[in-house]
């Protein structure tokens, strides 16, 4: 009964909305926090303005240190390191394979990752880290789109425009989820078309606001369009809801979604006259033909990436750089701002008469010049510098920032000292992997779960031939074999994109040393395939190559060794027997450097 009630709630406008209308009002508060979140991130301030209303003195300067911005671009490159520079977005497993690789299941992660790695992609990807980094979360909505190469996009969605229960756990666990789009009416209009509106609704809405005299200006004036989601008898529907501009009922009343995934069934085609054996005429069942009918969603299409995993569960709890680096930007403003007016201040020279008054302190314009002559001594004065204290706390500040960005090695090139030793800084920078790395973690598992989606819906579109993908040349169609096949996907092989360039600077120190022995080859290939994972391919036949040919010469030196003794050596011209002895010793070197290989 209560299941029947909820459900009735839900598809019921008069009954939603109250809910809904709560569920936005909850937010308002937050939304404030966001925007001021976004606006101290990118602060300005004219210090021409601020001394014209005498905020500052004529003589000082406000310098804005943006430590939360510099902390996020510090951070975001190895993040988003893991989305562009990668060979692989997620790794995928062959469940007939005892859930290893195989060669489909190759095809397949090689395929996606390079149809889905298109420059919105990547950018919403970027976005989605960039807020995850400043507020702490960054939101994705997984959206059918069929003008997208695999017929889904991900969207991004900003911080401020994705509204569930705050008291959620899980955004899973949210009765709505609400997604925000400001636009105006003539926009609208031009949606409701596209995605078949409610006209009257629409209509209604429009006369509305057309009311109180200044048509105009309400009609161009943003409205808010929310696009939401809620399970209905656990089945994910999508609606279209607007508190504003007086709408009386759904712009789009609740349907079940359609994100593109779609299940094979076989229907039984009209039965067929056939006459028995006895010659009667029966009907028999027709030929079966494969159908495809849209799959139930039940699961919201909406993916949340965390900066950090901590006890507190609440999802609203989650705090980026924002509110970390808030204290430090303006501990960093004041020091720096209070040194550079103190230097300023410093820098100005005084002059008083030597001769004692009882008049008091006075002030003069008198101006200076040189080659004149004046009737009184005068003496210059200025105001002693600053002690050094500012600039030594403005040291500590920025070292503790650094150090709370996960720049570790930071704090040791700030010691501004020779003695820093080999040993400091290689801790440091295995201490910043480490850090670096757990980011990584929440990061890698983020794009698994979206992705785990996006293919199982390009699998779906690729066998209804409503994409190119998983292409075979020869039957000129999508390989349905490899497609019907049964697969998981799993974090990247190569998800330490990060810890990579880590590994790669430890063997660029190990080189000197592997590169005179016998592993020298399968060295430097995997050093290629670390620094250049998309190209490492293109190389290796070339290094192969290298590899035979220092064989053949050790085989070739060998052959020659045995082929000539002591007494044709000593026969030869000494020149002759110098250049050969040389040759010898070359081709010794090279053969034990192909030995074990």
């Amino acid at each position: 009964m209560e299941t029947e009630n909820l459900k009735e709630e839900a598809l019921n406008y008069n009954k939603a909305k109250p809910e809904l209308d709560k569920l936005i009002g909850t937010w308002s508060t937050p939304i404030m926090e966001i925007k001021k979140t976004r606006a101290f991130r990118k602060i300005t301030r004219d210090p021409a303005k601020l001394r014209a209303q005498k905020k500052l003195a004529k003589d000082e300067t406000l310098i804005i240190i943006r430590s939360v911005d510099n902390n996020i671009r510090r951070i975001k490159p190895n993040w988003l390191a893991y989305v562009v520079s990668s060979r692989r977005i997620v790794e995928v497993m062959d469940d007939s394979s005892g859930g290893r690789s195989s060669a489909n299941a190759r095809r397949l992660e090689t395929d996606f990752s390079a149809d889905l790695r298109t420059s919105e992609t990547i950018r919403s990807f970027s976005q989605q880290i960039d807020s995850c980094l400043l507020y702490g979360t960054g939101y994705a909505d997984v959206v059918y789109d069929s003008s997208k190469p695999l017929n889904f996009s991900i969207d991004y969605v900003a911080a401020d425009k994705l509204l569930f229960e705050r008291h959620c756990e899980d955004v899973q666990d949210s009765r709505f989820v609400l997604r925000r789009f400001d636009m105006t009416f003539t926009k609208l209009e031009n949606l409701a078309e596209r995605l078949n509106f409610n006209k009257d609704a629409v209509r209604g809405m429009k006369e509305r606001l057309k009311t109180g005299g200044s048509s105009e200006a309400q009609i161009t004036t943003p409205i808010s369009i929310y696009k939401g989601y809620v399970k209905i008898d656990g089945v994910v529907n999508v609606f279209h809801y607007s508190a504003d501009g007086g709408a009386t009922t759904w712009l789009k009343k609740p349907e079940p979604l359609y994100i593109g995934l779609d299940e094979e069934t076989e229907v039984e085609g009209e039965p067929v006259q056939m006459i028995d054996e006895l010659g009667n005429i029966v009907l028999v069942p027709g030929p079966t033909s494969i159908e495809f009918i849209p799959a139930e969603v039940l699961s919201y299409p909406v993916y949340v990436l965390e900066y950090e995993t901590t006890e507190d569960e609440k999802l609203v709890s989650a705090v980026g750089r924002g509110h970390i680096d808030k204290p430090i930007q303006e501990a960093e403003t004041t020091l720096i701002s209070a040194a550079v007016n103190r230097a300023t201040r410093s820098s100005h020279i005084f002059f008083s008469t030597k001769e004692n008054t009882d008049k008091g302190m006075t002030t003069s314009d008198d101006i200076l010049e040189p080659g004149k002559i004046y009737n009184q001594p005068l003496q210059a004065m200025t105001l002693p510098p600053g002690s050094g204290e500012g600039t030594s706390v403005l040291n500590v500040v920025r070292t503790i920032s650094a150090q709370n960005a996960g720049s570790v090695s930071a704090s040791i090139q700030d010691k501004r000292t020779s003695r820093t030793t080999a040993a400091e800084v290689t801790s440091a920078t295995e201490q910043e992997n480490a850090i670096s790395s757990m980011g990584l973690i929440n990061l890698s598992n983020h794009v698994t779960n979206v992705c785990d989606l996006g293919l199982a819906i390009a699998i779906s579109q690729a066998l209804q031939e409503r994409i190119t993908f998983v292409y075979n040349p020869e039957t000129q169609e999508n390989d349905t074999e490899v497609l019907r096949g049964s697969y998981s996907v799993h974090p990247a092989g190569d998800a330490d994109a990060g810890s990579r360039k880590a590994i790669l600077s430890q063997m660029r120190e190990f080189w000197p040393m592997a590169s005179q022995m016998s592993i020298a080859h399968k060295f430097f290939a995997r050093m290629v395939e670390l620094g250049l994972p998309s190209e490492a391919a293109d190389f290796a036949p070339e290094i192969e190559q290298s590899q035979n040919m220092q064989a053949l010469i050790g085989q070739l030196t060998q052959a020659l060794q045995q082929s000539v003794d002591d007494e044709e050596l000593a026969a030869l011209d000494p020149k002759q027997r110098q250049a050969l002895e040389q040759l010898l010793q070359q081709g010794a070197q090279v053969a034990q450097l192909t030995e074990g290989q």
